[in-house]
């Protein structure tokens, strides 16, 4: 899964933010964004670890954080039932380094 849609990426199933954001300061919209995302998703729970693909918008990662720890589903959060790794770009290599977060 990706972050945001900020730039051509192979093989990701599926972008939390997939359109333009418009107020990057929103915070809370934002994590309503998120909210609304992973409870439409929660098949992910099913999943033993979520790959995220940072695009580097610092507001939509935190706002993604905090939800996936606050209480997403059954008031739980989603750390509870799966892991999550962030993926970061690395220019040098050219390549994803993990950084396995919960």
């Amino acid at each position: 899964m990706r972050l945001s849609n900020t730039h051509e990426m192979d093989d990701v199933e599926a972008f939390v933010f997939d359109a333009p954001i418009k107020e990057p300061f929103d915070f809370d919209g934002h994590r309503e964004h998120v909210r609304r995302y992973l409870n439409g998703h929660k098949q992910l729970i099913a999943t033993e670890r979520v790959y995220l693909y940072v695009s580097g918008m610092s507001p939509l990662l935190v706002a993604f954080l905090h939800t996936w720890t606050a209480g997403t589903v059954n008031g739980e959060g989603m750390w509870r039932y799966c892991g999550l790794t962030l993926m970061h770009y690395d220019r040098e290599s050219k390549t994803y380094k993990e950084d396995v977060w919960v």
